[in-house]
C-alpha cells in the first residue's frame, strides 16, 4: 500500500526492461555496479520501490512499485535518461563508443503491469 498519509492510495506494480543500444554487452563489472547504484538512487528519490530485478550484460529488468503520480513513460524517461547521462560522464569508453550516438540505451522499453506477463513472457522478450 501507499503512504497512508497521502490522499491517494495505490498499489501500482510494473515489470520494466530495456536494452543497451545494439545489445552492446557493456553492463559488466564496475559499470554494472554503478548502474545499479544510480537506479536505486533514482527510484528512492521518486518514491519508487524496487521489488526485484536483474542487470544483464546488455539489459536491465526491474520489478517496481510506484506512486500513482508517475506514468510508465515518465518512469522510463527518469531511469533511462539519467543513467545514460551519468554512465557516459563517468565512463568515457561508453561515451566514445560511436555506435551509441548519444545514448547508452535503445529507444524502446518493455512495461507490463503485474499479472499481465508471466516470467516466461519476460524472458522471451528480453532474450534470456
Amino acid at each position: 500500500m501507499s503512504n497512508v498519509n497521502s490522499p491517494v492510495i495505490s498499489d501500482i506494480k510494473y515489470h520494466f526492461a530495456w536494452h543497451t543500444k545494439f545489445r552492446s554487452p557493456l553492463l559488466v563489472g564496475n559499470i554494472k555496479k554503478r548502474l545499479q547504484e544510480i537506479l536505486r538512487q533514482d527510484c528512492k528519490q521518486e518514491g519508487i520501490e524496487i521489488l526485484g530485478g536483474l542487470v544483464g550484460k546488455d539489459y536491465v529488468y526491474m520489478r517496481i512499485k510506484c506512486p500513482a503520480r508517475l506514468a510508465p513513460s515518465k518512469i522510463a524517461q527518469l531511469l533511462k535518461g539519467r543513467s545514460s547521462r551519468l554512465m557516459q560522464e563517468e565512463y568515457p569508453d561508453i561515451k566514445n563508443d560511436l555506435r551509441l550516438r548519444g545514448s547508452l540505451w535503445n529507444d524502446g522499453y518493455l512495461c507490463y503491469t503485474f499479472g499481465e506477463a508471466t516470467e516466461e513472457d519476460i524472458r522471451e522478450i528480453i532474450g534470456w
